[in-house]
């Protein structure tokens, strides 16, 4: 893939270790998906999976902190996330990951049971349902539940990670209730849980949830995210996740 069927933007990470290429008028990625790389990170001998790579930006940070592509695979339904995801692991140097175009609701077909011991994704927030859905197709497929569901990510889930195996999401904090009862259904039980504020004096928008296949107990609650300072600068620790986010 030389040549992008839609206008493109040159973005960077980590002072420029990572470039990502990005549709400008399609679905772009936000500080959501920098938080959640650091988060699911484990050891590097871990296998893991991301359902739904957009544009790739977390693989590829993983990648660049330290996690060796071979033990990366991932997956995204749309055509041309899929051929922009592929564009950027090529350009990155990803040439060992296993990147799949289909719908995570039929990964049995690529995968035994019990394959992987971290499952991540930054998915849909919003159920099928709920407020407006973008005219895009591309954006409204990646913010409504439209392709898959909460509930089908646990259930993929459950089939595909090793017994302890972990996912690892990002929700709205509206959705955590939704989540508790997902996990429920799927022998996935919530092991922690880390709330992500706009600023320290405002309330929790979103959080990050650690579930494990097999747990069972209340979870650990993780010290806070605070993104932004008082003068809408980034806080410390987002900065650091960010290492220089600029575009060239």
């Amino acid at each position: 893939m030389t040549n992008f069927s839609r206008e493109v933007t040159k973005d960077s990470v980590f002072n420029g270790l990572v470039t990502v290429y990005q549709y400008k008028n399609g679905y772009r990625f936000s500080i959501d998906a920098i938080i959640l790389a650091h988060f699911v990170k484990e050891v590097q001998s871990c296998s893991y999976l991301e359902l739904g790579s957009g544009s790739g930006i977390i693989s590829m940070m993983l990648y660049h902190l330290g996690i060796d592509d071979s033990n990366l695979s991932a997956i995204e339904i749309q055509e041309d996330l899929y051929n922009l995801s592929k564009y950027n692991f090529d350009k990155n140097g990803l040439q060992n990951i296993s990147l799949i175009h289909d719908d995570l609701n039929n990964l049995k077909k690529h995968f035994p049971p019990a394959s992987f011991d971290v499952i991540f994704s930054n998915p849909p927030y919003r159920k099928s349902d709920a407020g407006r859905i973008n005219e895009h197709s591309e954006k409204a497929i990646a913010r409504h539940e439209i392709k898959a569901s909460m509930l089908d990510i646990f259930k993929i889930s459950n089939y595909l990670l090793k017994p302890g195996g972990r996912l690892k999401l990002i929700y709205p904090f509206n959705r955590l209730q939704d989540l508790v009862v997902a996990s429920s259904h799927h022998n996935i039980g919530v092991s922690k849980i880390q709330f992500i504020h706009p600023k320290e004096d405002q309330n929790a928008k979103l959080f990050l949830v650690e579930a494990v296949k097999g747990k069972k107990g209340a979870p650990e609650i993780l010290h806070p995210i605070i993104i932004h300072n008082s003068d809408q600068t980034y806080s410390d620790l987002v900065m650091s996740y960010l290492g220089g986010l600029k575009q060239i």
